[in-house]
């Protein structure tokens, strides 16, 4: 199975990243640890989350273009093997 963190904008589009987010958990099967879980505090954030996050297969863009061009900015900060990316859009 593969290790997944998730990085959600919560403030993007007035909030959507978040709202976003409490739906897919709704509807998602399986379980979630918190510590596959970071939210961004500010712009910039999800790209140094994505550089530095180590031990994962996917990271997971939940919340808008931003979000996920930060993230695979911060994949490509990073030596090889990058993680693959997931897109939850909000």
């Amino acid at each position: 199975m593969r290790k997944v963190l998730y990085v959600i904008n919560p403030a993007g589009h007035g909030g959507a990243g978040l709202r976003v987010w409490e739906q897919f958990q709704s509807v998602w099967s399986g379980k979630i640890a918190t510590e596959d879980v970071h939210f961004t505090e500010r712009q910039g954030h999800a790209r140094e989350i994505a550089a530095a996050t180590e031990g994962y297969d996917v990271l997971a863009a939940v919340g808008g273009d931003g979000t996920v061009g930060e993230i695979m900015s911060g994949v490509l900060d990073r030596a090889e093997p990058h993680p693959k990316l997931a897109i939850i859009p909000a």
